[in-house]
């Protein structure tokens, strides 16, 4: 109580180009198989090691908001045949803190890979390398129980974020 808490969501399109990227940063590296232009990437929710990223955000010039030390805790992705434009995936992460910048971090930002977003009616599911059929709608979401550790000197300041419990998996798809 009266503790900080920080937490931030991305909103994505479903994209075969970038999608990867985003669940890299939420689950850590895949696996990868299969050759150009039909990889196949496993991501494994099970790692011991959590994966922490930090996010930029730039809301007008010269004032950016940098998101430090965070894990993935919640991935939802939705699909609405009834939605406008494509179906999009949420990520919500727990941080350590947000930092003010009036610059970008150094670095160089690489090109975002060019959107390819398949229509609903074009995605399907495979389970067990079977094919389930097209999807024409639901709802799947990925819960991490995470807790954020303090520090022990009484300033309140968390240091790390840490599994505190099972990870959920649910929702459903609509299948034609």
């Amino acid at each position: 109580p009266g503790l900080s808490d920080h937490k931030i969501t991305l909103e994505v399109p479903v994209c075969v180009n970038q999608l990867a990227f985003h669940l890299r940063a939420f689950f850590g590296a895949p696996v990868t198989d299969g050759a150009d232009p039909d990889y196949e990437h496993v991501f494994k929710s099970g790692v011991s090691t959590l994966p922490f990223v930090s996010i930029q955000e730039k809301l007008q010039t010269g004032d950016y908001r940098r998101h430090v030390g965070c894990v993935g805790e919640e991935f939802k992705i939705g699909f609405d045949p009834s939605a406008d434009g494509f179906a999009r995936a949420t990520f919500t992460y727990v941080g350590l803190e947000e930092q003010r910048a009036t610059v970008a971090a150094a670095g160089t930002v690489s090109a975002a890979p060019a959107l390819d977003r398949p229509a609903e009616s074009l995605s399907s599911v495979l389970w067990n390398n079977v094919a389930g059929g097209q999807i024409i709608g639901g709802e799947i979401t990925f819960k991490r129980k995470l807790k954020r550790i303090r520090a022990a000197d009484g300033t309140g300041v968390p240091n790390r974020v840490e599994y505190d419990g099972k990870s959920t998996l649910g929702g459903s798809i609509k299948l034609r």
